[in-house]
């Protein structure tokens, strides 16, 4: 009987282990799926302001990301843009910005910092960071000590580590 509850205990012992172990991978790769397709999402905007798209007969002055909250963020296009660096930016208050897409983030994932545009204006395309065209900035993505990085350069370089 001592034998049994002995073998009983290691067993449950291992299962605990594979558990835990199941959980972090699952964390893991959630950070990464996650990273990855928000890097895509990036290219994506870059590459319709290269081609010019247009959304349906509106000619777009160029494509964007905007991260709304550590949940979401939003995929746009401008309808005009002049030299300011406000019209470079997310600007749905003033109807110049229009959502092609709303992207939600798995519950246990976050997106940080908040409140940052990402814009491309055609044809080059010209890479805007909060309205300006110089500097770089990283996004972190995280879940429970589980980081990503990617980082945006003003010259259009998108890097995923």
């Amino acid at each position: 009987m001592i034998e049994s509850l002995a073998i009983i205990s290691i067993i449950l012992l291992l299962s605990g282990i594979a558990i835990t172990n199941r959980l972090s991978g699952q964390k893991k790769y959630d950070v990464l799926q996650v990273s990855k397709k928000f890097a895509s999402d990036l290219r994506q905007a870059q590459n319709m302001a290269i081609s010019g798209k247009k959304q349906g007969t509106v000619a777009s002055a160029g494509y964007g990301l905007y991260v709304v909250s550590p949940e979401q963020y939003k995929i746009f296009y401008n309808k005009t843009i002049d030299a300011s660096d406000s019209s470079k930016r997310y600007d749905e208050v003033m109807g110049n910005s229009v959502d092609i897409e709303t992207i939600r983030l798995p519950l246990n994932v976050s997106l940080s910092p908040t409140g940052i545009t990402i814009f491309f204006v055609s044809p080059d395309p010209t890479t805007y960071i909060n309205g300006l065209n110089f500097g770089l900035q990283d996004f972190i993505l995280a879940s429970d000590g589980i980081n990503r990085k990617i980082t945006v350069y003003s010259s259009g370089l998108i890097n995923a580590d």
